[in-house]
C-alpha cells in the first residue's frame, strides 16, 4: 500500500508530460487497484489494554451470547471483563464465591452461559459445586453443590471436556484408585456417571499421560510405565477404556522402533479412537518415521501393533535442504497436532523446535547433575512445519514442508509456532515472521490436494502488538481472536478475513 501511494505521488509530480486522457485512464487504473486492495485486506480490530499484572492466569471466552468475556484469576479475586463483538469494553464484574479460599477446577462455555466448577473446604468435607454466569457476568440462580467428599487430604481435582462441550469429567486419584464423575455441562448440572477403578498394571499417579472424554460420556486413559535400564515397557503405551463403570486394558506397541511421541483423539463421526505418533531408535526428539492407528473397540487382542512408516531419504534431504545418504532421521521434531478428516483420514502437523541454554559472558555451559550454575539465557528456535496428509488406511496422500524460522529469547516461545485456522476448503497456518513488535504476520494456505500458497496477512508496525498465535481462538469460518501480550498488558485482537 505504501509503495502504491508513493507511485501515485510520483505520477502526479510528472503529470505534465501526459495528456489529460492518459491521466484519466491511469487514474481509473489506480482507483481500481486501491479498491481491490481494500476489499481483499483483512479487517483488524484491537481492544483496549487489559492489565494482567496481578493475575495467576487469564482466559478468553468468545461468543457468550455475542459478548466476549475476559476472565482474570487473581487467587482470591476472580474478575470478569465484558466486551461486545466489536471488542468495545462494556463493564466488569466480580464472581462472588461462598468462601474466599475456593479453588477453580474449570470454567466452561455452555451455549450462551459460562459454568464455573469449583471446590472449597468445609471440615470435614470438600464441596464440589457449580455456578452459572450469563453474558453480562451476572450469576444465574444459586450455587449448586454437585458432590461432597469427606477427606483429610485435599483432593487434586482435574478435568477433561468432551469435544462438543456437552459433558465434563472431573477426576482425582486417591491411594491406588482412579475416581471420576461425568457431569452434564448445562445450566442444570447432573451426574451422568461416577465410578472408582483400581488396576494393578496401571499406576494412576505415575503412569498417567492423558485422558479423553467422548461426546457419549466414555473415558479413555493413556499411560506409560516409567523407564528403567531393565524395563522394556517404554516400547508400549497403555490404554484403559472406561464405559459404564467397567474397563478394559490394552497395550499399543511398535515392533521395530520406539514410540517416542503420541497423540490421541476420538473420531466422533466414525466412532473410533485414533492414535498418531513418531518413531525413533533411541533418541526421543529425533524421528525416523511415524504411524497412525485406529481402534474401533471391537479389538480383542491385548497387544495392538502399529503400522510403521519410515521417512524416505529423499524427504529427509528435502527437510534439510540437501541430498543425503547418511542422515536417516529428522532431529528436534515434535508432533504438534492431529486433525481428523470426515472420511476417516487424518493430517499430522509436525514442527522442528530447538532450545539452547547458555551462560551469560561465556561461550559454553557448565553443568552438574541437572543444575546450571550462573545466570543463563534460553534461546528458542521454532522452525519448519511438516504436514502429512494420510488416507484412512494410514497410507500417504501428500506431504508438505512449510518453511519458517522463528527465534526468540527467554520468552518460553510464547510468540512462536503458528495457529491452525480451519475453513471448509482450506487450511491456514498463521504465524509471526519474526518475534518482535514491528513484525509481518504471514500464512501458508493449503487446499485439499496439498497445493500451498504463502501470503502476508498484516503488519504490526507502529501498533505495539506482540501476537500469541499459539493461543488464538477461531470464532467463525473467517474470524479469529488473538491475544497480544507485552509487559503485563494484554490486547484482544480480532482478525477477520474477507468473505
Amino acid at each position: 500500500m505504501t509503495f502504491l501511494l508513493f507511485g501515485i505521488l510520483r505520477f502526479f509530480y510528472h503529470f505534465k508530460q501526459y495528456s489529460f486522457s492518459e491521466i484519466g485512464k491511469a487514474g481509473c487504473v489506480l482507483f481500481i487497484c486501491l479498491f481491490s486492495i481494500k476489499i481483499s485486506a483483512q479487517k483488524v480490530v484491537v481492544s483496549k489494554e487489559i492489565n494482567v499484572k496481578n493475575n495467576y492466569a487469564y482466559d478468553i471466552f468468545p461468543d457468550i451470547n455475542r459478548n466476549i468475556i475476559f476472565y482474570h484469576d487473581r487467587g482470591q479475586e476472580h474478575l470478569l471483563e465484558i466486551y461486545d463483538e466489536n471488542l468495545t469494553f462494556q463493564h466488569s464484574s466480580e464472581i462472588n464465591f461462598p468462601d474466599k479460599n475456593v479453588d477453580i477446577i474449570s470454567v466452561e462455555k455452555a451455549d450462551s452461559i459460562l459454568n464455573v466448577f469449583f471446590h472449597w473446604k468445609e471440615p470435614p468435607f470438600f464441596h464440589l459445586a457449580k455456578m452459572s454466569i450469563d453474558q453480562n457476568g451476572k450469576q444465574l440462580d444459586s450455587i449448586s453443590i454437585v458432590f461432597s467428599l469427606e477427606s483429610v487430604i485435599p483432593p487434586k481435582f482435574r478435568h477433561v471436556t468432551s469435544d462438543d462441550g456437552s459433558k465434563l469429567a472431573i477426576f482425582w486419584v486417591e491411594n491406588k484408585f482412579f475416581n471420576y464423575m461425568v457431569l452434564s455441562n448445562k445450566n442444570q448440572c447432573e451426574i451422568i456417571e461416577a465410578g472408582k477403578i483400581e488396576n494393578k498394571n496401571f499406576n494412576f499417579k505415575t503412569d498417567f499421560m492423558g485422558i479423553i472424554l467422548t461426546n457419549q460420556g466414555n473415558i479413555f486413559l493413556l499411560g506409560q510405565k516409567a523407564r528403567s535400564w531393565n524395563n522394556l515397557s517404554e516400547e508400549s503405551f497403555m490404554l484403559l477404556a472406561i464405559e459404564n463403570q467397567e474397563y478394559n486394558l490394552q497395550y499399543l506397541r511398535a515392533k521395530n522402533y520406539l514410540i517416542s511421541q503420541l497423540k490421541m483423539k476420538y473420531d466422533e463421526k466414525n466412532k473410533k479412537l485414533c492414535f498418531a505418533g513418531l518413531l525413533s531408535k533411541n533418541v526421543e526428539d529425533a524421528a525416523v518415521g511415524y504411524f497412525t492407528y485406529s481402534l474401533t473397540g471391537k479389538e480383542t487382542d491385548i497387544e495392538l501393533f502399529v503400522n510403521e512408516q519410515l521417512f524416505s531419504l529423499e524427504f529427509i534431504g528435502e527437510v534439510y535442504g540437501k541430498k543425503t545418504t547418511k542422515i536417516k532421521k529428522i532431529n528436534d521434531i515434535f508432533l504438534e497436532n492431529m486433525i481428523l478428516r470426515e472420511d476417516g483420514g487424518s493430517l499430522l502437523v509436525l514442527e522442528i523446535k530447538k532450545e539452547f541454554l547458555r551462560r551469560a559472558g561465556s561461550g559454553g555451559i557448565t553443568r552438574f547433575g541437572d543444575v546450571y550454575n550462573g545466570r543463563g539465557y534460553i534461546d528458542y528456535y521454532n522452525e519448519d512445519i511438516i504436514v502429512l496428509a494420510l488416507h484412512a488406511d494410514g497410507s500417504e496422500f501428500w506431504k508438505k514442508i512449510l518453511y519458517k524460522k522463528q527465534f526468540s529469547q527467554d520468552d518460553n516461545a510464547m510468540y512462536s509456532s503458528c495457529f491452525l485456522f480451519l475453513t471448509p476448503t482450506r487450511l491456514k497456518f498463521v504465524y509471526n515472521d519474526e518475534i518482535k513488535s514491528n513484525n509481518t504476520v504471514s500464512e501458508y494456505v493449503i487446499d485439499p490436494l496439498g497445493n500451498v500458497e504463502r501470503k502476508s496477512v498484516l503488519n504490526t508496525q507502529y501498533q505495539n502488538l506482540k501476537l500469541r498465535f499459539k493461543d488464538a481462538i477461531q470464532t467463525s469460518g473467517n474470524t479469529m481472536i488473538v491475544p497480544s501480550e507485552y509487559i503485563n498488558k494484554v490486547n484482544l485482537v480480532r482478525i477477520e478475513y474477507p468473505n
